[in-house]
């Protein structure tokens, strides 16, 4: 007996299966997805057809290896297309993806958007699985009309538990321990930076992070990169000191990350 688990994906398997029923040779054709079609049509071909259906990625040789989901498990998938797909709702950590859009504001507009949910904020949008964030780059120097009881007001009024104040520049010092730095060159070849030996190595201290966290992190860490935003990138070796820096995040901004859901409010400096 010759069973054949998935049914036919395309004429050459259609036409060996066909070849097969007319020798001597039982064959049986297994197709417990539903969502997976058979191309295969034959007048001496018997077939089944149930209602019920059953991914399966390869033939199970044990049971434990049968995943079925319940009827709650499938009313969820249901009711995630249903609810989160272009509908203005979103799961939590729906987005594991994004990409930030400065905004061009008004003094007055900061106060505003401040502590607004990204997904309300102008010029939101989700391409594909890829979440683009509008977020405020914005330098203010001297006090507006000089009122200098409403200046120090507004500044207390920005400081919510998603802020991170920094109180004195340089915020980083060069002389501090970086366990990093010494292999920073190991994480960089040919232009692009090596996650999987990032990873792999003994200096690493995200892996406590989720992996989709992870990933965004080195992500923006190549991008930092690629766009030689900082001065002496590809020049004077900047770029080590870069991954140096980028991998060596205190754990206060490292919690702000980790928690941080794209459609929802984002950390502040």
């Amino acid at each position: 007996c010759f069973i054949y688990m998935g049914g036919c994906k395309n004429s050459n398997e259609a036409l060996f299966i066909k070849f097969l029923a007319r020798l001597p040779v039982d064959v049986l054709i297994l197709n417990p997805d539903l969502n997976t079609k058979c191309c295969l049509s034959d007048t001496l071909l018997y077939e089944i057809n149930y209602a019920g259906s059953l991914a399966a990625d390869k033939y199970p040789r044990e049971n434990t290896e049968v995943h079925i989901g319940t009827a709650a498990y499938h009313a969820e998938r249901e009711l995630d297309t249903v609810m989160y797909q272009d509908s203005g709702m979103y799961r939590n950590q729906q987005y594991s993806k994004a990409v930030s859009v400065t905004l061009r504001t008004m003094y007055e507009e900061i106060s505003i958007l401040w502590n607004q949910e990204m997904k309300y904020r102008p010029n939101f949008s989700i391409v594909g699985n890829t979440v683009n964030l509008p977020v405020i780059f914005a330098k203010v120097c001297g006090i507006k009309e000089g009122d200098i009881r409403q200046y120090w007001a507004g500044i207390r009024q920005l400081l919510g538990k998603e802020a991170f104040l920094i109180k004195q520049v340089p915020y980083l010092n060069a002389a501090e321990y970086n366990p990093v730095k010494a292999h920073a060159t190991e994480f960089f070849k040919n232009g692009k930076v090596q996650k999987n030996k990032i990873k792999a190595h003994q200096s690493y201290q995200y892996g406590v992070l989720r992996d989709d966290v992870q990933e965004h992190i080195l992500d923006k860490l190549q991008l930092l990169i690629d766009q030689k935003v900082i001065k002496g990138t590809f020049v004077n070796g900047t770029e080590y000191t870069i991954i140096s820096t980028v991998l060596n995040m205190k754990k206060e901004i490292l919690r702000m990350i980790q928690k941080f859901d794209f459609t929802k409010i984002n950390p502040k400096v």
